[in-house]
Formats: C-alpha cells, structure tokens, sequence
C-alpha cells in the first residue's frame, strides 16, 4: 500500500472516532437490553448470589439479536442463538479442563459462527457474542473458581428473560415490525422516483428497503405458508402497490417510457383499491397474492453460495481463521492468563467483513475505545459499587450501548468494555484489578494488531476484480434461472418465485460486493464497473418482464435469451476476457429484452441481436 493511500485509509479511520452517525430511534432496543440485564441481576442480588446474577448476562445477550425482526421469525432467531451462546459457553467450560482446547474451541467458533451470520443475513452483533461466550467461559472456570453448571444454570435463566424480554413488545402491537418495514420502503421508494441526481443510489436505497420489507412480511407468515393472515392483507397488499411502483421507476430509469411494449403497463394500480380489494377476501391464497414476492432465499441456497469460491464470506473466514491462530499464539507464548480477549478481539475485527478501510477503521475505534473503557473500568474498581450500585452501573452501561452502537462505534466500546470486564470478574472487583486492566490492554493490542495485518496482508489487492466477477457470475445464474422459467412458461409457481428471490438478493449483494471491491482496487475495479452496471440492469430488466402481464409470456423471446445466458452465466470469474467485451455482451442481451415488440408476431427484430459466445 503506498503512502497516499496508507495516509488516506488512517485519516478516514481517525475521522470516523469523532463522528456522530444519524441513527433511528434506538432507545426501544436499549430499553429491553437494561431490562434484561436487570432481571436476572437483581433476583441474584436477592438471593445473595450477585456473581451468578451477572454471569447470567452471558444469556441476556440473546435480546441483541433480531429486535426489530416479524414475531414468528425473531423467536425462532433468538431460541437458535440461545442454544448457541450455551454450547459456546459449554465449549469454555470443557476447555476449562483442557486447556490447550481453548485457542481451536475459539477458532472453530470463530470460523463457524461468522460463516452461519453472514450467509444467513443475521444482522448485528454477528458472531462476535459467540466467541466472547467461549472465552469467557474458560475464564470464570479456570481463573475464577466458578462450577460449569452453575454457569450454564445462569445463563441459561438470562437467556429465558432475553426471550421473553425480547417478545414483549408485540404483546401490544403483533404487527409492527410488518408495518414499518413497508413504511420504510414507501420513503424509500418515493425517494426513487422524485430522484434527479444520483439514481443508482437511490434505485439502491429502495431496493433495499423493498426487499427488506417483503423479507419481514415472509418472515411474519412463514416461507411455506398457504394464506396470509387477517392482519396482514393489507400491509401486503400496499407493499405490492410500493412494489409496483418501484417497477415504474425502474422501467423509466431505464430508459422505457409509458407507451413503450416494456412499460408496466396493466401492473400499477392505485394502493387504496388493492387494500380495499384485498381486504374483502381475507382468505385469498398467499402465493396469488404475493405473485412479486421477494425476500429471503432460502437458506440452503444461501448456504451452497457463500461457500462458493471466490466469495466474500469464505475470505471473511479465512482471514478470521488466520488472525485468531496467531492471537491466540501469541498471547499464549507471553504468558497471558487472558489469551482468550487477544482471539475475540482479533475475531471482533474481522467478524463482519466490509471494505478493507471499513475493516481498518472498525479495529481503530475498537482499539480506542478499549483503552477509554479501561479507564471507565478503572473508575468502576475505585468507587467498588454496592450491590444495587452495581445493577445500577450495568443496565446504565448496557442502555448506552445500544443508544451508541449506530451513532459512533468508538464511544460505544468505551462502555462496551467496562461491561464486558464486569461480567467476566462476575463483579468480584477484590482481585487485582490493576493486573486485569493491564492485561487487557496488551491482548486488545495483540488482537487489533494482528488482524489488521491478517486483513492487508491476505488476498492480493488484484482479487477484487474476481470477486466482483464471482458476483456477477452469480447475477446471471439468477437471471438464467428466471429467464429459463418465462422460456418455459413457469410463472407464478412456489421454484419460480424463489428463482425471484434468488435474483433480486443477488442484485443487491453484487453491489454491495462492487462497492467494497472499488473501496479496496480503485484502479483495477474501475473498468469492470461497467461491466457491473450492464449486469444490474439485465437483472433488474428480467425481474420486469417476469413482472410484466404480456412479455411474461413470449416464450420464444425468453428461448432466445436463455440460450445466450448458458455461456454467460458459466463463465469463469478468474478467465481472461476483459471488461469492455464483458459489457458488451451483456449490454446487447438487454437490448434482445427492451427490443421486444407484442405486436410484431414474427419478430424480425431477434435475429438482428447478435450476442456471440466466447470463443
């Protein structure tokens, strides 16, 4: 990396500490984190057993995951993240016994748990939690004479008040999650067609929320359910109002005005009609109802992607690999009687992937706000809190977590810290401190130093432009899927919709890949964005005439283009043709698709579109 560019990445990453984020409101989140927290602390302070009472947070962490998700999803989320905070836990106590278990437990779990919360679109904190919950462990058994039972008892309770805790916001209003996930794709959406400046950002934004809010409301109904709930008709029926606007404004930023054979025309219709029409049959079959249905693909699918090589997620796991070993190995070589912080924070580093800038800055803030925090920890140990002090100082330091973690992540360690050492001495502050404190400034150095260098040293700069390519090449897969359907005649069947969903996941993913690609490659990634672009608009051109009431079903035009996606589709990500023929023959398919022209039965038009493979 050269000067400039090493000056660049430091002065963004140093910026970023003193910048306050927008965030939306998170004091409902923080709410539920204190009060989880509190529960289990106070009961253990009434019963005399305080440490138990915080080791229980260990569980309480479960209430992070998933808070704004649909009820039936977010309780199959959180149940699942239960059972796995436990089995890292019990892995700590298992390596309590063996000590020389506890680098691999960590790397494991490291490996694993970033692999499953990537792929599978977890959402923040990610896989950090499992990790910590493994070092932890091994900790308060081997160093701080605590019974493994009675750790997993603990636990265990705070993870029953998590689920609870976490649940209790729909007791009041079930649907709430639904209703401001379609809200936020209307703003978005809106946003899209009042754009004059910028449309790819724009277009970007409301495909995302779109996909967001048609992800919540599946989430809420269940992927294989048969009818929408009472509740739910409505709200469905004006997302696919918002979703038929949204195809509008992707036909006219496409260049397909009204009046033209592309046009949606026959699609939008007003979203009070179709509220009002909806809600007169509330039995009304969920697959008819939901014909543009987006959202999650399923996860085996999502699963036999990401460990596709080159994906992203597998170099996340990689590097993760990697930079945990050798925290762990050097911590250990010095003698630490904390190697597992050394690993976590080598692990919190890298856990969640991004740009290498992004990455950068994360370890940076990481890195000050630990030595901050330290200092609050510090000042903890001096006043040495009461009993019913201490269930004070946690829920207040839980509560500002969640209210800074959006707004700057630097701040947030800084109580992040004190928090995590509390729960980890289980509130004994009559050892000495000073040692704890000391050790863990040297393991957050070893962690953050080390998985900066995993991260600029791993990967060439150069292997940008194949993972833009690998993202890409899975577009098109996407695109083959669904123009083999409308070649086929399959429309509105439960394969055809997940081909749907599988493309429309793939758009979005392969700009975020791009945009992380040109963060890190500039100048190699550059000519490939056209390349980019092309792709993104076949995509979205082929969800369009899947969408579209006439061009759905000429079949024979979808023929024709499935033949020539066979050799896009399969072309090797790492191969040698340039970005300008790349663009080129994607550019031309799209042609093939905006050409089409219902009323000319014998289209002369096709064999004037000519797309030749590679040789």
């Amino acid at each position: 990396m050269t000067a400039s560019r090493t000056w660049a990445v430091g002065s963004v990453a140093l910026r970023s500490v003193f910048t306050i984020n927008d965030s939306p409101a998170r004091w409902p989140i923080a709410l539920k984190a204190a009060l989880t927290m509190a529960i289990p602390l106070a009961i253990g302070i009434l019963a005399g057993r305080e440490g138990l009472g915080l080791i229980a947070g260990l569980g309480a962490f479960t209430v992070l995951y998933g808070p704004t998700t649909a009820g039936r999803f977010r309780l199959r989320l959180m149940l699942v993240v239960a059972v796995g905070l436990l089995g890292c836990l019990g892995l700590g106590v298992v390596a309590a016994s063996y000590p020389w278990l506890l680098v691999p437990f960590m790397v494991v779990v490291a490996v694993v748990a970033a692999v499953l919360c990537n792929t599978l679109k977890v959402g923040p904190p990610g896989s950090y939690f499992f990790v910590l919950e493994t070092g932890i462990g091994y900790y308060l058994v081997a160093h701080a004479g605590h019974h493994g039972g009675e750790l997993l008892l603990a636990a265990t309770s705070g993870a029953i008040v998590a689920i609870i805790v976490g649940m209790s916001d729909l007791i009041v209003d079930p649907h709430r999650p639904e209703r401001r996930a379609v809200q936020a794709a209307e703003r978005a959406v809106s946003a899209f067609e009042t754009a004059e400046h910028d449309l790819r950002a724009a277009r970007s934004r409301a495909s995302t929320a779109l996909h967001h809010a048609w992800t919540t409301l599946r989430d809420a109904t269940g992927p294989r359910a048969g009818r929408v709930p009472a509740g739910l008709v409505g709200l469905t029926a004006e997302l696919q109002g918002i979703h038929d606007r949204h195809l509008t404004r992707l036909a006219s930023s496409a260049g397909v005005t009204e009046g033209d054979p592309l046009h949606p025309r026959g699609v939008a219709h007003d979203t009070d009609d179709r509220v009002d029409l909806a809600a007169e049959d509330l039995g009304v079959d969920a697959e008819q109802l939901r014909e543009t249905a987006l959202g999650r693909p399923e996860p085996s699918y999502l699963l036999r992607s990401s460990l596709r090589w080159p994906s992203e997620v597998l170099l996340i796991a990689l590097r993760l690999a990697v930079a945990t070993t050798i925290a762990g190995a050097i911590a250990s070589a010095i003698g630490s009687d904390h190697v597992y912080w050394a690993v976590a924070f080598a692990a919190l580093v890298l856990h969640q992937g991004g740009s290498r800038v992004a990455q950068t800055t994360r370890g940076l803030q990481r890195l000050l706000g630990t030595l901050a925090g330290l200092l609050v920890f510090g000042v903890i140990i001096a006043i040495h809190p009461s009993s019913w002090g201490l269930l004070l100082v946690v829920v207040l330091l839980q509560f500002s977590v969640e209210m800074l973690v959006t707004r700057n992540y630097a701040l947030a360690v800084v109580v992040i810290t004190p928090l995590a050492l509390t729960i980890a001495t289980g509130g004994n502050f009559d050892h000495p401190m000073g040692a704890v404190v000391r050790d863990r400034a040297v393991d957050t150095l070893i962690g953050v130093a080390v998985a900066l260098c995993v991260l600029w040293l791993t990967m060439p700069r150069s292997s940008a432009v194949r993972f833009v390519r690998a993202a890409k090449v899975r577009t098109l897969e996407g695109i083959a899927a669904v123009v083999a359907d409308l070649a086929a005649g399959r429309v509105t069947g439960r394969d055809e919709q997940e081909h749907r969903r599988v493309l429309y996941f793939q758009l979005l993913e392969g700009e975020g890949t791009t945009g992380r690609a040109k963060a890190d490659d500039p100048v190699r990634v550059e000519p490939y964005l056209d390349y980019a672009r092309a792709v993104t608009q076949l995509g979205y051109l082929v969800l369009a005439a899947a969408w579209h009431p006439e061009l759905r079903h000429d079949q024979e035009l979808f023929s024709h283009a499935a033949q020539v996606l066979d050799s896009l589709a399969g072309s090797d990500p790492s191969g040698p043709e340039d970005a300008a023929g790349l663009a080129a023959r994607v550019s031309a398919l799209s042609a093939l698709i905006t050409q089409w022209q219902k009323e000319i039965a014998d289209d002369d038009l096709r064999p004037d579109i000519v797309v030749d493979p590679p040789a």
